[in-house]
């Protein structure tokens, strides 16, 4: 299964970290990890390259992680890529788990 984990701290998104493989076809073959895949690494691409604020998302064997501050360029392109997670998620619920919690703020 995916894990789709993002959290926010005053409404901004702070984090974001997916893993995981969805299971529904074999390695190279499953289309919800492509799907999730695409989402996530378009998401930190477009991070890296429109957003200066933004920090590097780690990528790694299927594990992207990326937490911090970003600009408002940042938090378009999260929160497009947090509504492509929500519709994969609806449409593949045994495929992907997504959690959106809200911090405190320190």
């Amino acid at each position: 299964m995916i894990r789709a984990e993002v959290r926010r701290r005053g409404g901004r998104i702070v984090r974001l970290h997916v893993h995981g493989h969805a299971g529904t076809a074999p390695y190279g073959q499953d289309l919800v990890c492509a799907a999730v895949s695409a989402i996530v690494q378009t998401a930190a691409l477009g991070l890296g390259r429109l957003d200066r604020d933004a920090p590097q998302a780690k990528v790694r064997d299927g594990d992207v992680l990326w937490q911090g501050e970003s600009g408002d360029p940042g938090q378009v392109i999260l929160e497009t890529c947090l509504l492509g997670l929500q519709d994969i998620a609806a449409s593949y619920p045994g495929a992907i788990a997504l959690s959106v919690k809200e911090e405190e703020n320190p």
